[in-house]
């Protein structure tokens, strides 16, 4: 606030000047002739206390524009004395008027409503088409994003999804994976849900080798990733060669995972995420959280019964969020884009908020904004046809 009254002061000062010296009616060009066109300087001291020369040789200065005030010096019709004697001075007095300074709040505006249809599959050959006219207008969100203000690659990926949190997602995960692995009946039903397990698998453990929180299988982390996306390249195609390709390497996590030891081999401590992690798998991963919250969690009593799981469940799909916006992503050069994904993390923040706070009206209009800042960036990077 400080820093803000002091440039408003100095502003208005240079505003004034720079009127006088613009307005030919009320600052007219010295006669030549006149005794009073001579050059006039003034020594002023400025805020490190170094003499600095102020010079009027260009503008005239009357001492009779007004009779009645003959002690008056004058600019043109504008009396002299109306001007700050040491304006820098002034605009660097950082001292409040009318009681202690108050911070600036930071606004969060969220789209109060949106499509209400569930998520489109999405996929196909991505395509650009022209920006709908308020496709930020309507869901930007001034949240604040880690992944907007940290450095590239500097991502704190602790405040973003906690260890618990990213420790009970891979719980989660393996106890899916575990059900669906069990027999090949079981994996012939489950092939997709198997698949998008995996990458979220491999995309948990890609987040841990950049997490600074306490994570036990960290230093395994690199090889849960690598395996996580092993089981979902693998699932893919029905029958018991499918079958058991995918739960060897599933079945090597959990052997890290329960403190075992790593696997053998070399591999990569930190790879690209758009290395491994596909934005397709991701946002199936986003679609099915986006419509269960929506279906399921719609009172106040619902929203505070299960605050730790919906928490849990919008810090992945934050995680997943700021992870599409690192370089490694096609588009991630572009900063519509990036606007997409700063409000597509907005929202979840507000969310996040909202499910700490209880108020169940913040956590739908979040939603709301999710759902459309995603509709609206399928449009524009996707195609018509894949929409919210």
């Amino acid at each position: 606030m400080a820093n803000c009254s002091r440039f408003c002061s100095l502003g208005l000062v240079l505003a004034s000047l720079v009127w006088v010296g613009c307005n030919g009616e009320s600052d007219p060009d010295p006669d030549p002739s006149s005794p009073n066109a001579s050059a006039e300087s003034s020594s002023r001291q400025n805020t490190g206390g170094e003499s600095v020369s102020t010079s009027t040789s260009s503008r005239s200065t009357t001492a009779n524009a007004d009779p009645d005030r003959p002690e008056t010096r004058w600019i043109g019709d504008i009396p002299y004395d109306v001007f700050f004697d040491d304006p820098l001075t002034i605009a660097t007095n950082t001292a409040t008027i009318g009681g202690s300074p108050q911070a600036v709040p930071t606004s969060s505006t969220s789209s109060s409503s949106g499509p209400d249809s569930s998520m489109a599959s999405i996929g196909g050959t991505p395509q650009r088409s022209a920006p709908t006219e308020n496709a930020m207008n309507s869901s930007a969100s001034t949240s604040v994003d880690p992944a907007a203000t940290a450095p590239p690659g500097e991502v704190d990926w602790a405040e973003v999804l906690p260890a618990n949190m990213l420790n009970d997602e891979v719980k989660s995960l393996r106890t899916n994976l575990t059900a669906n692995l069990l027999t090949v009946a079981t994996y012939n039903r489950s092939i997709p849900a198997i698949s998008n397990d995996g990458a979220m698998l491999s995309a948990m453990a890609a987040i841990a080798t950049r997490h600074s929180g306490s994570i036990p299988w960290k230093d395994k982390a690199p090889f849960v990733r690598d395996l996580g996306y092993d089981v979902y390249i693998n699932a893919d195609g029905t029958g018991r060669e499918s079958f058991t390709n995918t739960k060897e390497p599933f079945e090597k996590t959990l052997t890290m995972l329960d403190g075992g030891p790593a696997s053998t081999g070399d591999v990569e401590e930190v790879v690209p995420f758009g290395d491994q992690i596909y934005v397709a798998e991701m946002m199936k991963r986003i679609q099915k959280t986006f419509n269960d919250l929506k279906s399921n969690i719609n009172t106040p009593a619902k929203l505070t019964g299960g605050a730790a799981d919906v928490e849990r469940e919008l810090r992945v799909l934050l995680a997943l969020g700021t992870m599409m916006q690192d370089e490694s992503y096609s588009y991630a050069d572009e900063p519509r884009y990036q606007e997409y994904l700063k409000s597509f993390t907005g929202g979840a923040r507000d969310a996040i908020t909202a499910t700490q706070t209880g108020s169940i009206d913040t956590f739908q209009s979040a939603l709301n904004q999710i759902q459309t800042t995603c509709a609206e960036c399928h449009r524009e990077y996707r195609g018509e046809e894949s929409a919210f």
